[in-house]
């Protein structure tokens, strides 16, 4: 079996794959541009409430070098990956303005194909033999990667990293070395720092792997994993997640961010109902259709099924470790949400199930690989590629509410300058400041 990278780009006709998958991506990173000028700021009118608040914080960490969103107060109420790329990019052009959405779609448009080299890469690893169902799951996967990207939100760059732990597990699977371990720490440093939820899947992609690489023999040597060289190689790969937990604890007094202390505190004892609701629910309208059915209900349904076929037959060790990390985390994450939290969930939430329904559907359709039309994959491309255009081209940038509050704002500080002065406290004025000098606007 041929798994290195010139069978990952002989395997199948790459060109019937990877044309949709462009388009796809290509479609996510214009939509900010569908409708500019029609309405003040509309590069920016696509994003989802919370990317504001990450761009605040970028602007603020660009310009000032202060994490702070109100420019008094630090906050590390954030993922600290995503916050690191907007951070980058506000440096390079301003926050907000049609440069810097550029640059961050450019960022993003890379991120969709990184996922979808990642996913169909482990995929065809995991199952050689069923070209039709690796493309076809692999373009459910990339759909849903792409709907999620455009929100602006962190789970564009979650998305990827935990795809590459996962990876770089499987490879230190196929040959243990130092080097190999090492990339997996730095992968799995980076999925928890992309999103700190994601130390549930490194927790059980770990477990996962250890436990059935020694039963099934599919690690060469478990024990290899405990040696001083290969702890070593660990160690030094988890660094950038250790600083990140020491720094918050040292400056917040907190292991986790402000953000996700909130959410957990609880109103009652009962389980949220309503994180089963936002999966599960019937929706109405076709937006609604496309975002939250093919986007989350789909592929959390065919991640339930791939688990479950794991749990009653008989698959590949390789593959059930694949589905194992990926589908348990999905269970687990959501099942968690319903115990510690009583927020309502928003669409980026939906990352675990969108990142999982494209080994699932591989998994179900693998057993049916000899019955499934050749042609399959790409009439599921066209079809796709249709409701994501479609979608994009009926978004209307009016809509979007806290752009039109923030536009109302800005036309609000713009005619009432007169009698405003700016002015500089050489001396903190909280703890927080100690480090900087707090601005403010007085009348």
């Amino acid at each position: 079996m041929r798994t290195g990278t010139r069978a990952f780009w002989k395997s199948a006709d790459t060109r019937t794959f990877w044309v949709p998958v462009v388009a796809l991506a290509a479609i996510s990173t214009v939509d900010p541009f569908i409708r500019l000028g029609s309405v003040r700021f509309a590069q920016l009118s696509g994003f989802q409430d919370d990317f504001f608040y990450y761009l605040t914080i970028a602007r603020n960490l660009a310009e000032h070098g202060r994490s702070t969103f109100d420019g008094v107060s630090l906050t590390n109420g954030y993922h600290p990956l995503w916050e690191a790329v907007l951070t980058l990019l506000a440096r390079l052009a301003p926050a907000g303005s049609v440069t810097f959405v550029a640059l961050l779609m450019s960022v993003v448009f890379g991120l969709i194909l990184l996922s979808a080299v990642l996913m169909r890469r482990m995929a065809l690893s995991t199952w050689p033999d069923a070209p039709v169902s690796v493309d076809l799951g692999s373009l459910i996967f990339v759909f849903a990667c792409a709907q999620l990207a455009r929100t602006g939100m962190e789970t564009v760059i979650a998305i990827p990293a935990i795809l590459a732990a996962l990876v770089s597990v499987l490879a230190c699977a196929d040959a243990p070395s130092p080097r190999r371990y090492f990339v997996a720490a730095v992968c799995c440093s980076l999925a928890v720092l992309s999103r700190i939820d994601a130390a549930i899947f490194v927790a059980l992609l770990v477990t996962i792997a250890l436990a059935f690489g020694a039963k099934h023999r599919v690690v060469p040597a478990a024990q290899d994993a405990f040696k001083p060289r290969i702890l070593a190689s660990i160690a030094l790969g988890a660094l950038p997640l250790v600083g990140y937990i020491a720094v918050n604890y040292a400056i917040f007094g907190t292991l986790i961010p402000q953000s996700g202390a909130a959410k957990q505190i609880r109103s009652s004892a009962s389980i949220n109902g309503r994180v089963w609701e936002f999966l599960l629910a019937p929706r109405k309208t076709p937006s609604e259709f496309v975002y939250f059915f093919l986007v989350g209900t789909m592929p959390f349904v065919l991640a339930v099924a791939g688990c479950t076929r794991v749990a009653i037959r008989h698959v590949p060790p390789r593959a059930r470790i694949v589905m194992l990390s990926l589908g348990g985390f999905t269970l687990v994450y959501y099942a968690v949400l319903s115990v510690i939290s009583d927020w309502s969930l928003w669409i980026w939430y939906l990352y675990p199930a969108a990142t999982a329904g494209g080994p699932g559907a591989v998994l179900l359709f693998s057993s049916l690989e000899s019955r499934l039309p050749r042609r399959l994959p790409q009439l599921t491309a066209i079809a796709l590629v249709l409701i994501a255009a479609a979608g994009v081209m009926g978004r209307r940038p009016a809509s979007n509410r806290i752009l039109g509050l923030g536009v109302q704002i800005a036309e609000f500080a713009t005619t009432h300058r007169a009698g405003t002065r700016w002015v500089t406290w050489r001396e903190p004025r909280a703890s927080c400041c100690r480090r900087g000098w707090c601005r403010w606007k007085a009348s």
